[in-house]
């Protein structure tokens, strides 16, 4: 028994010891009792062996501070984790709390008033310590279990190499680059062995179709199914079905994993990006690089009859591919944005049709609108009525005369598709030929129209001001040279007067006071010009 018992120690010892050397040679050990402060920089975060990687407090703006893991020796865009609320969005610090390593609850965030704001759950087991990892992923140790908890298994919106997505995984976007709220996008491994990019609602509790799938889900074969999402240590994307075979997701980078930092982020705009940084002396001056993007065009990506939510941008508004594979979405003619600051949002129109107006008839409203074309864009699904029509021209009409039509689509087999407000999964590409119709008020400056090329307006405020200096100088020049020629006018006969008054004084009383005779007198006095008067 006492042999038992020593044999078990023995083993107990051993055990432990390789998981403390295990942990020493992964990562920094931070002991139980360890905290740090939000907003002191005279402590350190927790930092990786190599320096590449730091778990502490990162400046959130305001006073506040994010709970994250950040790529140390990257400048920007480097948060790869945080800390997020029951709600997925993340947890904010003031500045002054304190995040603390416990035995008991593991890693315990608390306000400066000593309120726990959020803490690493679950934990099954006390812990000895943690370790900040040279991969990015935050671990916490027990002295019998070995991990206990890792930031690796709650992702946020990266994964990092040798970071996996089991199934029911998911990673979702913020709502911009600099709000680490969430936002409308979704990277996830289904159930049946799918991994899916899809869009969410606002605010997101549900998620939408698909605008991308892996296709690796197998209803004959779970052994053919999809089991994890693994992203590898060279920056490769993969589903491991559970028979061991690999599909790609992304292609293969080829570059050496010692020479860059790499990523797999689903962004705020919907794309999901493996990206690279590189290392070395120079890394302080160097970027991110988007080594894959998917889907190709997320613009056109999104097209099922049953479409729910905005799409890639937000309601009424266009969107369009970069020439880096991200999206730009602007207003069409007629409307701007909600929010003058977040250009992915919501348009409005600047004029909203009304119902009401239409009450002198139908003529009405060709009166207030006209109808303006806008090239391969459309809005698809989600019409209201659709109608075959013999030309593009008897299409517009109908929109005309509907009150509750804004747009109409003129297809190439002579359909007319009309839709109301609000208008979604507005897109632009070469690829689309129908031909999309606005309803708008007529007489409507371009300078009210906020999504027009800025060049393009910018050109009509220039053109605009160079016809009305022109006019101005036109007609100034016109009445400079009224005014000359009046004067010159007033001059001459004013002249002419002194020259005759003049000529006057000098000559005979006779020659001044000539008396002008017409033809008829001059007939009459002559006997017809029979004799000659004067003698």
């Amino acid at each position: 028994m006492a042999m038992a018992s020593i044999v078990a120690s023995a083993f107990l010892l051993m055990l432990l010891s390789f998981v403390v050397v295990s942990a020493q040679r992964n990562g920094t050990r931070i002991l139980a009792g360890t905290s740090l402060i939000a907003g002191n920089t005279s402590v350190q975060p927790w930092r990786s062996p190599s320096g590449d990687f730091a778990f502490g407090f990162h400046n959130y703006g305001n006073d506040l501070f994010l709970l994250a893991i950040w790529f140390y020796k990257v400048p920007e865009n480097n948060v790869v984790w945080f800390a997020e609320a029951d709600d997925d969005n993340p947890v904010l610090a003031p500045r002054g709390s304190k995040i603390e390593l416990t035995a008991s609850d593991g890693l315990v965030l608390r306000n400066p008033s000593g309120g726990e704001i959020w803490k690493s759950e679950p934990i099954t087991a006390p812990v000895a310590f943690g370790t900040m990892n040279d991969t990015g992923n935050f671990v916490l140790v027990d002295t019998i279990n070995g991990s206990v908890w890792e930031s690796f298994t709650y992702p946020t919106d990266t994964l990092l190499p040798t970071q996996k997505l089991e199934i029911g995984g998911v990673i979702s976007s913020r709502k911009s680059q600099g709000n680490f709220s969430i936002g409308r996008f979704q990277f996830r491994l289904l159930g049946d062995g799918n991994a899916v990019l899809n869009t969410m609602s606002s605010p997101p509790s549900y998620s939408y179709d698909a605008y991308y799938i892996s296709n690796t889900a197998d209803p004959a074969s779970t052994q053919n199914s999809g089991n994890e999402v693994i992203f590898d240590e060279h920056g490769f994307l993969y589903v491991l079905k559970n028979s061991g075979a690999k599909v790609n997701i992304t292609e293969l980078i080829g570059n050496p994993a010692e020479a860059f930092y790499y990523k797999a982020t689903i962004n705020f705009d919907g794309v999901l990006t493996v990206s690279s940084y590189p290392k070395g002396p120079g890394v302080a001056n160097g970027s991110w690089r988007d080594l894959y993007v998917l889907p190709e065009n997320i613009c056109t990506s999104i097209l099922h009859e049953e479409m729910f939510g905005s799409g890639i941008c937000g309601y009424n508004s266009i969107c369009s591919l970069k020439s880096n594979g991200r999206p730009s979405c602007n207003c069409p003619l007629g409307y701007s944005l909600i929010d003058p600051n977040d250009e992915y949002g919501n348009c409005k129109p600047d004029i909203t049709p009304s119902c009401e107006e239409e009450e002198g008839g139908h003529n009405s409203n060709h009166s207030l609108y006209e109808m303006v074309d806008i090239q391969n864009t459309n809005w698809p699904m989600h019409d209201y009525e659709r109608f075959l029509t013999s030309n593009d021209q008897e299409c517009r009409n109908s929109c005309l005369e509907d009150c509750l039509c804004v747009l109409v689509v003129f297809g190439a087999r002579n359909d007319c598709w009309k839709k109301r407000l609000p208008l979604s999964n507005g897109r632009r590409d070469a690829s689309i030929k129908s031909i999309s119709s606005l309803k708008l008020r007529k007489n409507v400056s371009l300078e009210s129209f906020p999504d027009v090329d800025v060049a393009v307006r910018r050109a009509q405020k220039k053109q605009t001001t160079i016809i009305v200096v022109m006019s101005a100088l036109f007609g100034s020049s016109v009445l400079v040279s009224f005014i000359l020629f009046g004067c010159k006018c007033l001059s001459f006969f004013a002249l002419k007067k002194e020259i005759l008054v003049g000529t006057c004084t000098k000559n005979v009383a006779l020659e001044c006071n000539l008396i002008q005779f017409a033809y008829k007198d001059l007939y009459k006095a002559t006997d017809g010009f029979k004799e000659e008067l004067g003698r």
